[in-house]
């Protein structure tokens, strides 16, 4: 499968892109969609991104903390130390 590149602006941005990362049109491409996919999946996840501040928010006030799971999983561990 192809994909054919109507407009110049775009087919500018991907030759720019690909140029300053040195990749091929095709790598350059395929990385920005899943970046921007991943960017895109992560804003809409319910979830740690928007609970973490409350939580901490809460501590910070003396307030009672929700019941969580005390286990903690490789993506919250993640995310409280800012690795993707």
């Amino acid at each position: 499968m192809s994909i054919n590149l109507d407009n110049p602006e775009v087919e500018a941005l991907l030759k720019e892109l690909a140029a300053k990362t040195r990749e091929s049109l095709t790598e350059a491409a395929g990385k920005a969609f899943q970046a921007r996919l991943d960017a895109l999946l992560a804003s809409q996840k319910p979830g740690r991104e928007r609970f973490l501040p409350e939580v901490l928010e809460m501590s910070e006030r003396g307030e009672e903390l929700p019941d969580l799971d005390p286990r903690p999983t490789k993506e919250l561990l993640d995310d409280l130390w800012g690795d993707a």
